[in-house]
């Protein structure tokens, strides 16, 4: 996805490997505002946007559109053949949680949340409800947040009831981001930074059981210590395969002086392995044109 000041948003389709097939090229209606990925594919369609909602047929190309209100933005989730969206308001502290009819783009509520919600539990002000996660079966929808000095995963049923599990990590320090299910909806896969040492801080993947208790740690890279780190979660994400044996993550989008060069990669942990191996793909230069 690509979307500049003076043109109107793009969408590339890359072939993997040397398949002989071209590179796909779209364009979407104008915004002012994207959602940042992943972005659902359901029934060979892309569904992006943010001040609208728009489906793309990546067969033929077609994109069909319904604009949101004023003020509103959405984010779209799916699980299977499942849209779920996540919306806000401009000015409303209630962040709106739903199911998106992929035929029609009509939304339905599910719920709503609001601060004090979580201010009840103890735990502030999420930074971006828009990043929860449905499990596999859209029963729940986990995000991570901050209790005190504690990172905690928050849990939210179809009815809005939230569950609090707590991770136990080796000691203090350690930052949870972005989450992903794993395929039994017994354990979510988060992105995590580990205490700051030596001028750097680990970047991880924590495996963490929704009951709560110790965690478990594989590290993916160093970052080095530049500056604020609390928007890692968005340039730092963990993406589970449809068949549950490989968890991919990358540092490519991360800040340049954030990460070295070396360790600027594709980094894929094979979850089938006892020892969760990580194999590492270096992102090489490469420039991609209009076809």
């Amino acid at each position: 996805m690509l979307m500049s000041d003076d043109s109107d948003p793009e969408v590339f389709l890359l072939p993997l490997g040397n398949n002989g097939s071209p590179i796909q090229h779209f364009v979407l209606p104008s915004s002012k505002e994207l959602s940042l990925p992943p972005y659902p594919e359901v029934a060979g369609s892309l569904f992006v946007g943010a001040t609208y909602i728009a489906r793309l047929n990546l067969a033929t190309g077609k994109v069909e559109a319904k604009t949101l209100l004023d003020g509103e933005s959405a984010r779209r989730l799916s699980t299977g053949d499942r849209i779920w969206y996540v919306l806000k308001r401009e000015n409303e502290s209630a962040t709106q949680v739903g199911e998106l009819n992929p035929e029609t783009l009509d939304p339905q509520l599910l719920f709503e949340i609001h601060d004090s919600d979580t201010q009840k539990l103890g735990i502030g002000s999420l930074d971006d409800v828009s990043y929860l996660v449905p499990d596999r079966v859209g029963s729940r929808f986990a995000i991570s947040g901050q209790r005190g000095d504690e990172p905690v995963v928050l849990m939210f049923n179809r009815a809005g009831q939230i569950t609090v599990a707590k991770p136990v990590f080796p000691k203090p320090g350690y930052s949870l981001g972005l989450i992903d299910w794993a395929l039994d909806n017994n354990t979510v896969y988060a992105t995590a930074l580990g205490p700051a040492s030596n001028g750097k801080r680990d970047f991880m993947i924590a495996e963490i059981p929704i009951q709560g208790g110790a965690v478990r740690l594989t590290k993916i890279a160093s970052l080095i210590e530049a500056g604020d780190f609390r928007s890692f979660p968005l340039y730092l994400q963990p993406s589970l395969s449809p068949d549950g044996h490989t968890l991919a993550t990358s540092t490519g989008y991360a800040p340049k002086d954030w990460v070295s060069t070396e360790d600027r990669a594709l980094y894929l942990m094979n979850l089938g392995d006892p020892n969760h191996q990580v194999s590492r793909v270096p992102i090489r230069n490469m420039s991609v044109g209009k076809e």
